[in-house]
């Protein structure tokens, strides 16, 4: 019985490393998961500490280092943000939603409008079948308008506007009115962009609170657009 026990005992600790790493991936997806909520919850300093542990386990996933990027962003933490984009385009350069968010950082922290158009860029055109199509193509008319391509930025919020479920996110909703607002106002066609920004003037107080959905990347979008149209009110 004690030599049966030994055995036993035996092939449990030669099977340990095994199941260990079957294991790997649940808790490594369970760790995204919960640093996702954190960040969605503004708790960016424990999102980075999760996106962290769960990095230990996975370097090279896209997902984590998006994620962590954006929990940087969250702390003002620019630069270790590109760093991170930076490794998940080197893994995978066809990743839209990277390659957006990183057009997003170098447009609004960095000033960096023609790297930012060409991310937006890439990005539109690698999109396929992956990627989120709304943002895509409203951070790629947001660097068209940073450019002082008025026309080409319409063109581009005219594409993203069918492509948004205006129930399910109405805070996309008003960055696409909001930017379409400015891009009226870039090209001189001051009516219409009067009209709108009276429409976005009358839900001011619903702006704000559907606001508060929105990542810091897209709120800081969404405040630079409003400061082009402060001379419409």
């Amino acid at each position: 019985r004690r030599r049966q026990g030994l055995d036993d005992n035996g092939r449990r600790m030669a099977a340990a490393p095994a199941r260990a790493a079957s294991a790997r991936p649940a808790f490594h997806a369970a760790l995204v998961a919960l640093a996702a909520l954190r960040a969605r919850s503004g708790n960016d300093r424990r999102a980075v500490e999760l996106y962290g542990r769960a990095l230990a386990l996975c370097p090279g996933d896209t997902r984590t280092l998006h994620g962590m990027a954006l929990a940087q962003i969250g702390l003002g933490r620019a630069d270790r943000a590109l760093a991170f984009l930076d490794r998940a385009i080197a893994i995978d350069d066809d990743d839209p939603d990277a390659l957006t968010s990183r057009a997003l950082v170098l447009a609004i922290f960095k000033r960096a409008t023609p790297r930012a158009l060409a991310d937006s860029t890439a990005a539109r055109t690698r999109r396929g079948k992956r990627g989120d199509a709304a943002r895509v193509e409203l951070a790629a008319a947001y660097a068209q308008l940073l450019a002082h391509r008025a026309k080409n930025c319409l063109s581009g919020v005219r594409r993203a506007r069918p492509k948004l479920d205006p129930e399910r996110r109405p805070a996309y909703a008003q960055i696409v009115d909001t930017l379409e607002a400015a891009c009226h106002l870039a090209a001189r066609q001051m009516p219409a962009a009067k009209r709108i920004n009276a429409r976005l003037a009358k839900a001011r107080k619903a702006n704000t609170a559907i606001a508060r959905q929105l990542t810091l990347l897209w709120r800081r979008v969404l405040s630079d657009l409003q400061v082009r149209l402060r001379a419409l009110r």
